[in-house]
């Protein structure tokens, strides 16, 4: 009597937690994707950084947290790698020896990279939070 009554529930109850789990194990594959694809981006060199920045655009993810962090990274890498981009273009124009138009590239590389910095750190400790909670 008590398994006829109970059986279902708790059947149902096995379901939902397999379901989290299983949820679960996609959210911490997709963190560990982006954690991933964000560490290549950090670890490349300048001309490198471009590349990565476009396989972390292609990583899929899964969950706010883990989306957030992606986009966050990638807008801040954006702006870094721009600023790389133009200060390549101030040593161009300073070989062809247009210094003026070097200079005002490099200022505006420096602006760039002021803007980069606090959003790089920020997409940093985000990466943190996120190898913290899915444990990777």
């Amino acid at each position: 009597m008590i398994r006829r009554l109970f059986g279902p529930l708790f059947a149902a109850s096995c379901q939902l937690v397999a379901c989290g789990s299983s949820q679960d194990a996609v959210a911490q594959q997709s963190a560990g994707r982006i954690a991933r694809a964000i560490e290549v981006v950090r670890d490349a060199p300048n001309t490198g950084k471009a590349l990565a920045l476009g396989a972390l655009a292609k990583a899929a993810c899964v969950g706010p947290d883990v989306c957030e962090t992606k986009g966050a990274c990638q807008s801040a890498y954006a702006l870094h790698v721009e600023a790389t981009n133009l200060t390549q273009a101030a040593k161009l124009k300073l070989g062809q020896g247009d210094a003026a138009e070097a200079a005002k590239l490099l200022g505006a590389s420096e602006r760039k990279l002021s803007e980069a910095s606090p959003k790089v750190e920020a997409c940093l400790e985000r990466e943190a939070a996120l190898r913290r909670r899915y444990k990777l």
